[in-house]
Parts: C-alpha cells; sequence; structure tokens
C-alpha cells in the first residue's frame, strides 16, 4: 500500500485586524503542506487574497523559511498590505488609477497617495474559497478559487480566478494561477505574484543571476519612461549596495525564465522559475527594500502601467480564460 508523504493541516487564527477599513469580518486560516521526509513545504491564508505565507526549502542539510515574514492578524504597513500577495487583475502601479477601455474612462482606487497611483490590483485582501486540498506520493496541493463581480467601479468586470499552490518531491514549490472571463465584453487583465525573499542575510552579501539584459527606467511617477540596455547581471553578480524599483524585459529559453538568488555562506541557492510566452510571465520585478533585509522578486504578465501603455495587456474575450505558472526550488 503506497503511502502519503506529505501532510496537509488547517488552522483557525484570529480575526484580522485588516488596515483602512479592510476587516471584512472574515475569520483567517493558515493552511499548511509539509513533505514528512524533507520538511520542505508551504503554508497559504486563503481568506487574505490566498497568498503564500511560508515557504521552506532544504538546501540539503538545513530547511530555510525564504519568505519575508509578516503577522497576518495584525498587518501593520503598506508593505506587509502586499507581502507575498497575488497581483491581479492589474500589476504593479497603474498611473494615477486612470485609464481608457474600450473607450470608457475609469478611475482605480488610488492606494499610494504619495505618487497619485494604484498599485498591485484588487485581490490581495479578498477571501478566497478553498476548492480542495490534495495529498499524494508525490505532491500535494492548496486549490484556491475566488470570484470577482464588478466589485469595484473602477474595474466593473466579472471573472474567476483559480490559484494552485503545490509542492511536489525534488521539485520545490510551483503556483499555476488560471483566470476565465466571466463578462459578457472583453476584459484587460495583468496578473503576477510580489514575494519578497529572506535568505537569512542582508541582500548586500547575496548573489544575483537574472535573464534579461534591458531594464526599463521610470520617471519620477514610478511609470516605464524608457528602456535601455543592462546586462549586470545576466551572470552571477554580487548585488552589493545596487538599487533596485524596476521592470525587466526577459530573454526565455524554451518558455521559461529563471532568476537565480544565492546565500554562498549558507550554501542556499534559489532559482525563480516563471513561464513565459503567449499570455505568460513575460516581465519581472526587482525591488530592494530600504533596509536590505529582503528582496522582492515579481514575476508579472505585463509592463507596469499595462492597462494604459498595452504592454503585455492580456485583453482576454467573453468565456476565455488563460493559465501560466512560476515556481521556487532550492538547487
Amino acid at each position: 500500500m503506497s503511502k502519503n508523504n506529505f501532510s496537509i493541516s488547517r488552522e483557525e487564527i484570529p480575526q484580522s485586524n485588516l488596515p483602512s477599513g479592510r476587516n471584512n469580518g472574515t475569520s483567517l486560516s493558515i493552511c499548511t503542506v509539509v513533505n514528512n521526509s524533507s520538511r520542505e513545504g508551504f503554508s497559504v491564508i486563503p481568506e487574505l487574497g490566498g497568498r503564500l505565507y511560508e515557504l521552506y526549502l532544504s538546501n540539503g542539510n538545513k530547511v530555510y523559511q525564504v519568505l519575508r515574514r509578516f503577522n497576518p492578524s495584525s498587518i501593520e504597513s503598506r508593505d506587509d498590505l502586499f507581502t507575498n500577495a497575488k497581483m491581479c487583475p492589474y500589476v504593479g502601479r497603474v498611473d494615477r488609477g486612470k485609464y481608457v477601455f474600450n473607450g470608457n474612462e475609469y478611475q482605480l482606487p488610488v492606494n499610494y497617495p504619495e505618487e497619485g497611483n494604484s498599485s498591485h490590483g484588487l485581490l490581495f485582501d479578498k477571501p478566497f474559497n478553498i476548492v480542495e486540498m490534495k495529498n499524494g506520493d508525490d505532491l500535494a496541493e492548496i486549490i484556491l478559487e475566488y470570484e470577482y463581480r464588478k466589485e469595484n467601479e473602477g474595474y466593473p468586470f466579472d471573472f474567476n480566478i483559480t490559484i494552485v499552490h503545490r509542492i511536489e518531491k525534488g521539485k520545490g514549490y510551483s503556483c499555476v494561477t488560471k483566470i476565465e472571463n466571466l463578462s459578457d465584453t472583453g476584459i484587460p487583465v495583468a496578473d503576477g505574484w510580489h514575494p519578497y525573499f529572506d535568505l537569512n542575510e542582508k541582500i548586500d552579501n547575496l548573489k544575483l543571476q537574472l535573464d534579461s539584459d534591458e531594464i526599463i527606467l521610470t520617471d519620477e511617477n514610478k511609470m516605464p519612461a524608457s528602456r535601455i540596455k543592462y546586462g549586470e547581471f545576466r551572470a552571477l553578480k554580487n548585488l552589493g549596495d545596487t538599487f533596485f524599483d524596476n521592470c525587466f524585459t526577459l530573454v526565455p529559453e524554451n518558455g521559461f525564465v529563471n532568476t537565480f538568488l544565492i546565500n554562498e555562506n549558507e550554501n542556499l541557492h534559489l532559482k525563480i522559475w516563471q513561464e513565459a510566452g503567449n499570455a505568460k510571465y513575460n516581465y519581472l520585478v526587482i525591488y530592494t527594500p530600504p533596509d536590505r533585509r529582503t528582496i522582492a522578486i515579481e514575476p508579472m504578465t505585463s509592463n507596469v502601467n499595462a492597462f494604459n501603455n498595452g504592454e503585455g495587456l492580456i485583453i482576454l474575450e467573453p468565456g476565455r480564460s488563460f493559465e501560466t505558472a512560476f515556481g521556487i526550488a532550492a538547487v
């Protein structure tokens, strides 16, 4: 008789005290998957945008929690509000929160008032439903779903989103997102994730390798302004004091792009991979916070401000869907 190598659990946690009136009365839970042999695993918070909460990966000798830590029941800062969160139906910033689609002008909520921009989508604090928690011999999954129904006047469309969080023996963590248009018209969509990585070391001492030779520079309002050739991290290189808050165009190989983040002192080598191609994760944002303790490496289907510049924007026709994936593994 086969034996499951994974354990799955769900634990209720106290009622969240979300800031800015976002407390919707929904209790929170943490769903956890652990490989009983390697101790690798992950946890997600379905009711907080289906976000990834913890990710444990092994370098063969030791297991590390590789994501930035935050308290889900008391999110105190704006950064924490987006830590490891899903970005959808737009990614990064939308200039002044305004855009025009099919001849109509829309106004999204401005949640970065110092910039006057709308950022990171509308789903980061939505309560996703648990569709299924699957436990097998070689992999385990948590499948989440949310149906968005014209909930914000700045995005008066309907769509369904399914997220599959997965851990697989010998392959690490992966995440598949599927979005289906439930509207009777086409809708603009961009999708991405906002994970912050913490490798138990100040990021100045980490090494980075990036499959890109072009960086997108921004203006004073953090909007894309120009592109220049940039190959500083095509080969593995120390981050040092390099500051990033930029989007990169990518150089895919066989439909995938890999980003490597390495802590040599701990012999911890992470590969962050993403699918690339039609309606896939063709862009990447890297952000280095001022405290230099973590680094955000964000796979996205579009450029920043895609609702206005159209770069990578997906126009999803009625009844149509698209699906894309990214993953994180210790290699």
